[in-house]
């Protein structure tokens, strides 16, 4: 676990982390998920990965992970199964942009599970070629908006009917959804389709007042997608977004309920503002200059 370090992108607190710490720690006892099931698509990757294990030190009974290919899922269940023999891992592959393949395989998840699912972590994502609109492949382009678009629309569609009544959904998001365009240079799939998939979170806290929705953007992670996009160099572990997706599931995340927040702030900070940030339109997106309506 790493200390703070000196801050290298823009925030709205002092604290920042590149790793996990203490009071994101899952194996803190105020974070328990003792008894809870959860499932994590895009569950085989980096970010995927750290956050099944994030789940499973929490004491979750059952995590189902979801992902294309069967090897790179088996080769996943196999590597945390050794580490965390307590929880029980369902793998089963799906195709995001299918409501049937992923009815089909929450189903299958479910079947495992002793009472209705508690948590969706929804990290499944799609970047396509880095490029100007122009030099766009078109069929490209539009496979973000299938995966990131589609495959959130799907991921609800395909959990609430097997969610238990207070479920937590953590939707991992990213910084390039809010970010001004310069800084995000040749991203236009990503960055409109990650902006609209925040939108269908959105509509979901407000559709579905009981649950608990979240969005996280969890850093600049060594993954496929950070790889592919290569602007910046991987600054964070993916056991930050981990540990900070079970975090976000506790009591003491409740606050944070359809918000926008990055991993890398810390939470001793933004509880102490609570209250505010809770009543406000602070995390959200919106259309700056235009007064709020909240």
């Amino acid at each position: 676990m790493g200390d703070a370090t000196p801050l290298v992108l823009p925030s709205p607190f002092k604290g920042w982390h590149t790793d996990t710490y203490p009071a994101i720690d899952p194996t803190r006892p105020e974070l328990s998920l003792k008894g809870k099931s959860a499932i994590v698509t895009g569950g085989a990757g980096a970010i995927g990965s750290a956050t099944v294990s994030a789940l499973a030190k929490a004491g979750a009974s059952l995590v189902g992970i979801v992902g294309r290919t069967q090897q790179t899922l088996d080769e996943a269940k196999a590597k945390l199964e050794s580490q965390y023999p307590k929880t029980k891992l369902v793998a089963v592959t799906a195709d995001i942009t299918s409501l049937a393949s992923l009815e089909s395989a929450f189903k299958q998840i479910r079947a495992h599970a002793s009472s209705p699912v508690d948590i969706l972590v929804h990290n499944a994502g799609h970047l396509a070629q880095p490029t100007t609109i122009i030099n766009s492949d078109p069929k490209e382009w539009w496979t973000s908006f299938e995966i990131n678009n589609l495959g959130a629309f799907n991921s609800v569609r395909a959990f609430l009917p097997l969610a238990s009544p207070t479920a937590t959904i953590v939707n991992i998001s990213t910084a390039a959804a809010h970010f001004p365009t310069a800084g995000v240079r040749n991203l236009s799939a990503y960055s409109s389709s990650k902006l609209g998939a925040l939108k269908i979170f959105e509509f979901v806290a407000a559709e579905n007042p009981e649950l608990h929705v979240v969005s996280i953007q969890p850093g600049v992670i060594k993954s496929e997608i950070n790889t592919k996009h290569g602007e910046l160099p991987p600054m964070d572990t993916p056991e930050l977004a981990g540990s900070f997706a079970v975090w976000s599931c506790s009591e003491e995340a409740k606050f944070l309920r359809g918000k926008l927040v990055w991993a890398n702030w810390d939470v001793d900070e933004m509880k102490a503002k609570a209250e505010k940030i809770q009543g406000s339109p602070v995390f959200t997106i919106g259309l700056a200059g235009w007064p709020s309506m909240s």
